[in-house]
C-alpha cells in the first residue's frame, strides 16, 4: 500500500511540474508577443520623425542628400555547417519547411539571387554582411555568388562569417576585390596547428581578415594571449568574443574589459539594456533568411520576400530599440550612445578592426 502511495504521489508531483513547465512556455510566448507588439507599435508611432541632432553624421553617411543611400543587409545564407559547437542554435542538416530548405541555393539558384540583388541595388548601394551556419561550406555556388556580387558598381563591401575550416587554395577563382573575413577559432572543432596553418595560407591567398573571434565559452583564458600573439605575426587582431548565453566571472569581465572597446565590453559582456533607446539601424538595414524572407531590422513584423519587386519600407530616421540587449557589432554601434564616427563607418567590421589593432598595440600592423 505504501509503494503505491508514494509511486501516486510521484506521478502527481510529475504532473503538476509538467503543468509549470507548460505555464512558463506560455507565459514566455506571452512576453515575448507583448514586446513584439510593442515593437510594432513604437516603428509606427516614430516612422518618419525628424532624427535627433547625434544623428546627424552617420545619416550623413548612409543616407547622403543628394547621393545613393546605403543599405545594409544581414542575410542569414545556410545553416549549413561542418563544426558542431554545443552553443550553437544553428541545425546543421538540411531541413525543409513549406517546400523551402535551410540553405540559400537548395531554395533558388545562383542566378536567381543575383536576378534579385541587381534589382533592388540597381541605384541603391549594399553593405551585405552573409553569416551562417558556414557560408563557404556550398564552395562553387559561393564563389558564383561572390563573384556576382563584386562585378555589381552599386555593391561597397561584402561581409563574410566564416571558421575557416577550408583551403583557400580551392577558392582561386574568387573575386577578393570586395570582401572581408570575419573568422571564428573554435578550438574544440578543429586542430590548432591545422587552423593556424590555414589562417597562414588565407592571409598570403590574398584575403583580407579583419579579425578572428576567439570564442569564450566556459574558461578560455588560458590560452588566450598565446593565440592572440600568434594571429598578430599574421597582421590579424583577435577578439574576445563573449558567448552571449553565458555569464561571465568576475575574473573574466576584468580580463575582457582590458582586452575589448569600451562599447563592446558594455554590451558584449555586460548585457547592457538597450529596450526603448534610439538606434538608426532599422533605418538603414535589412535581415534575410535563406528563403528571401527579407525584413525591415530587428522588426520582423515588417516583412516581405526578396524576390517581390520592392523591399519593406525603412523609417527615414531612428526609432527605439525594441530588443532587451544587443550583441551584434554592426547594430548596437548605431544606438543614441554609440560613437557617431563608428555609426557612420559604411564597412562596420573594418573599423572595429582599426579599434582592435589600436588597443592591443598593433596600429602599424598592415592586415
Amino acid at each position: 500500500m505504501n509503494t503505491e502511495r508514494s509511486a501516486t504521489t510521484l506521478v502527481k508531483r510529475g504532473l503538476k511540474k509538467a503543468v509549470r513547465f507548460l505555464l512558463s512556455i506560455r507565459l514566455i510566448r506571452q512576453i515575448s508577443a507583448g514586446l513584439t507588439r510593442a515593437s510594432w507599435f513604437f516603428f509606427k508611432v516614430t516612422y518618419g520623425r525628424k532624427s535627433p541632432q547625434r544623428f546627424t553624421i552617420p545619416l550623413a553617411s548612409w543616407k547622403p542628400a543628394g547621393g545613393s543611400p546605403v543599405v545594409a543587409m544581414r542575410w542569414m545564407m545556410t545553416h549549413l555547417c561542418p563544426y558542431s559547437c554545443s552553443y550553437c542554435l544553428v541545425n546543421r542538416d538540411i531541413l525543409e519547411k513549406k517546400s523551402k530548405g535551410n540553405h540559400a541555393f537548395h531554395n533558388y539558384s545562383v542566378a536567381e539571387w543575383l536576378s534579385a540583388f541587381r534589382r533592388h541595388f540597381v541605384l541603391d548601394r549594399l553593405s551585405l554582411t552573409i553569416t551562417g551556419g558556414e557560408p563557404m561550406a556550398d564552395r562553387n555556388s559561393v564563389i558564383a555568388l561572390l563573384n556576382g556580387l563584386s562585378s555589381m558598381s552599386t555593391v561597397e563591401c561584402i561581409r563574410i562569417d566564416t571558421n575557416a575550416f577550408w583551403e583557400p587554395e580551392q577558392y582561386c577563382e574568387l573575386d577578393r576585390s570586395k570582401l572581408t573575413l570575419n573568422c571564428a577559432f573554435h578550438p574544440g572543432q578543429t586542430d590548432e596547428e591545422a587552423y593556424f596553418d590555414r589562417m597562414r595560407r588565407i592571409v598570403s591567398s590574398g584575403f583580407r581578415v579583419a579579425k578572428v573571434n576567439y570564442v569564450f565559452f566556459g574558461n578560455q583564458m588560458d590560452r588566450y594571449l598565446e593565440y592572440k600573439a600568434r594571429l598578430g605575426k599574421l597582421g590579424i587582431p583577435i577578439n574576445a568574443n563573449s558567448e552571449v548565453h553565458s555569464s561571465r566571472t568576475e575574473e573574466e569581465q576584468k580580463f575582457l574589459a582590458q582586452e575589448l572597446t569600451e562599447f563592446e565590453f558594455k554590451h558584449k559582456v555586460m548585457r547592457s539594456p538597450t529596450f526603448g533607446k534610439q538606434c538608426l539601424y532599422p533605418s538603414i538595414a535589412y535581415q534575410m533568411d535563406y528563403a528571401g524572407k527579407v525584413s525591415v531590422g530587428c522588426f520582423p513584423l515588417v516583412s516581405g520576400s526578396f524576390f517581390d519587386d520592392r523591399l519593406p519600407k525603412r523609417p527615414e530616421g531612428p526609432v527605439p530599440c525594441p530588443s532587451r540587449n544587443c550583441y551584434c557589432t554592426d547594430k548596437h554601434v548605431m544606438l543614441e550612445d554609440a560613437d557617431p564616427l563608428r555609426a557612420a563607418a559604411i564597412n562596420p567590421l573594418a573599423f572595429y578592426r582599426e579599434e582592435l589593432l589600436n588597443l592591443h598595440g598593433q596600429g602599424n600592423i598592415d592586415g
